[in-house]
């Protein structure tokens, strides 16, 4: 399984999950797949952060979601 970002001094896991909305075949399987990573990366204790279409359309909403990660250090 592949993340699509890994910042190794944060242990942090970045998805980006651009066809989590798609209403067909595809994105039946997209949420099914989308669903094992996030168990996988909990169990596995990485802090993690799903982003969507909606989360990258501005700078405030980006910044929001990741700024925790500059909390931590």
């Amino acid at each position: 399984m592949l993340c699509d970002f890994y910042l190794p001094d944060f242990n942090c896991i970045i998805e980006y999950f651009g066809l989590i909305r798609l209403n067909n075949v595809i994105g039946k399987k997209y949420q099914k797949n989308a669903g094992k990573k996030i168990n996988n990366y909990k169990k596995m204790s990485f802090n993690f952060i799903a982003l969507l279409e909606e989360d990258i359309q501005s700078y405030e909403t980006l910044k929001n979601k990741l700024e925790f990660l500059f909390r931590q250090k």
